[in-house]
């Protein structure tokens, strides 16, 4: 049971270490704050999935290799390999499945498929190394000491709980985009689309003041209703009209 605490523990804590950082990232490069990943709240389930991963190889004992340098090579190694992978498939599922581009990397060189690249790989390595030798070491004691205690296993529960609502509520709102996008037959571009709502919000005089994240997406989805509504009606009303 403790492993499951642990697991559960460091999934939902890059989770949101991840937001953190994409946040001040996005923000700072697109100048005003960016709420990053599909979700409403405050995760991102690609960090979450990673960090796990780098707990599990981290803590890897590879004790086949005596050099103790070339064994946190090797780890550190795989830890890149494993991240870009994860980057490569959530990025892959959500442009094939969902026509949905949570991020583009198309203008970096060595890109593939604008899904993963040689330089965010590279970043994923630096991020491996933080995590050996920033986080492994005191992670463990961390996770005890969740878990030690009911009522921080009662709030890990309570983040759990809210983050599953949050992902079906946001996986109903991808799907939508996903008959959109073949409605359309066109790829979208999440973050562009967001802005997009935003800047329509904001033109209309019927301007939400003080418009949340779940009160932006509503309005996506409505958007997105009334527009494939738009195009049946469009359609049909070109298929009736050579009958007329």
């Amino acid at each position: 049971m403790n492993y499951l605490y642990t697991y559960m523990l460091i999934f939902m804590f890059f989770c949101f270490i991840g937001w953190i950082l994409e946040v001040l990232y996005r923000s700072y490069k697109h100048k005003h704050f960016v709420n990053p990943g599909f979700l409403v709240g405050c995760a991102l389930p690609i960090y979450g999935t990673g960090g796990l991963a780098l707990y599990l190889i981290c803590s890897l004992k590879l004790s086949f290799i005596t050099s103790d340098v070339l064994r946190v090579v090797v780890i550190l190694v795989i830890c890149t390999i494993l991240m870009t992978l994860i980057e490569f498939v959530a990025g892959y599922i959500s442009l094939k499945y969902y026509h949905n581009r949570l991020w583009d990397y198309s203008d970096v060189p060595g890109n593939i498929m604008g899904i993963i690249c040689p330089i965010f790989s590279l970043a994923w390595g630096v991020c491996g190394a933080i995590f050996y030798f920033g986080f492994m070491p005191w992670l463990p004691t961390f996770c005890k000491f969740v878990y030690s205690h009911n009522y921080m296993i009662m709030l890990l529960g309570m983040a759990y709980g809210v983050f599953f609502v949050d992902l079906c509520y946001s996986l109903k709102i991808m799907d939508k985009i996903r008959h959109y996008a073949k409605h359309i037959n066109s790829t979208i571009d999440f973050e562009g689309f967001k802005r997009n709502v935003k800047n329509k919000l904001a033109e209309s005089k019927n301007k939400i003041k003080g418009l949340s994240i779940i009160k932006l997406r509503n309005y996506m989805a409505s958007i997105i209703d009334t527009e494939i509504l738009s195009k049946k009606k469009d359609e049909e009303s070109r298929k009736d009209s050579p009958n007329k």
